[in-house]
């Protein structure tokens, strides 16, 4: 296993958490199927990422030690969204932190596929704003969930 492959398989758990938020707002006789199908993807998934699509060699050089001022910037986003609390917008806002968090993360680890991630993630979460709470889950947890997968084998594949 190459030790790019570990950080992969954190961020397509990361992407499974937020597909099984979207999970939770559909309808109650679909949902174990539904769960089902998100887990065997993500089991799929692993697969490719650890068989399948390795990542360049030439890219090793960029997973050295991260920047820790930039780490301690992510960190702070996060501990400010999450005090900003609202109940009827509690998981966009926490999407909107977890995707603006990929921003400094992607300066510190010199990945810039994780400020597209990031950016596709605060998408999801701005847009499920204006879904009715009740779809809010879905919009937010599928959008977020795709958009992490997705980036992630973008980045396995191109680097």
């Amino acid at each position: 296993m190459q030790p790019t492959t570990i950080p992969a398989l954190v961020g397509l758990g990361f992407g499974t958490v937020w597909m099984m938020i979207g999970v939770l707002g559909m309808a109650a006789q679909i949902q174990a199927a539904s769960a089902i199908l998100v887990l065997s993807a993500a089991l799929a998934l692993a697969l490719v990422l650890w068989l399948v699509v390795p990542r360049p060699r030439r890219f090793a050089a960029a997973a050295r030690a991260p920047d820790r001022a930039w780490l301690r910037w992510s960190l702070g986003g996060e501990a400010v969204g999450i005090a900003a609390h609202r109940g009827d917008l509690a998981l966009p806002l926490v999407g909107m932190v977890v995707g603006l968090h990929f921003l400094p993360l992607a300066k510190a680890f010199r990945r810039p596929m994780l400020a597209l991630t990031g950016l596709l993630v605060a998408l999801a979460a701005l847009v499920s704003t204006g879904f009715a709470e009740a779809d809010r889950l879905q919009v937010m947890g599928f959008g977020a969930g795709a958009a992490i997968w997705l980036t992630l084998l973008a980045d396995r594949r191109l680097g």
